[in-house]
């Protein structure tokens, strides 16, 4: 997928974005880490935007207590520590979840 024109998104679709990876997780929980599109939405984000879905991945997690349950979902759990440690140095066109 080409996604050279990401930068050009308006707010609406921003927004928009935002909220189809975040509406899930108060009843997918872990489970939204297995949804094809979420690495490609990230990818839309600017490092700030990636950021505030991160945390709230992990923060939802946390408040629901759910249960790793394989390696592949702890990898992809794993993938979200560096969006919110990072500073300048994050590439921001890498992907989150691959």
């Amino acid at each position: 997928m080409d996604l050279q024109g990401k930068k050009n998104l308006d707010n609406e679709s921003i927004k928009l974005i935002l909220s189809l990876l975040t509406v899930p997780l108060n009843e997918l929980g872990l489970n939204v880490l297995n949804m094809s599109y979420f690495p490609i939405m990230m990818d839309y984000l600017e490092l700030n935007k990636k950021r505030k879905i991160a945390k709230r991945v992990l923060s939802s997690i946390i408040k629901i207590r759910g249960k790793i349950t394989s390696r592949a979902v702890l990898s992809k759990l794993l993938a979200f520590i560096p969006t919110l440690t990072d500073t300048a140095t994050v590439d921001q066109n890498s992907t989150v979840l691959a």
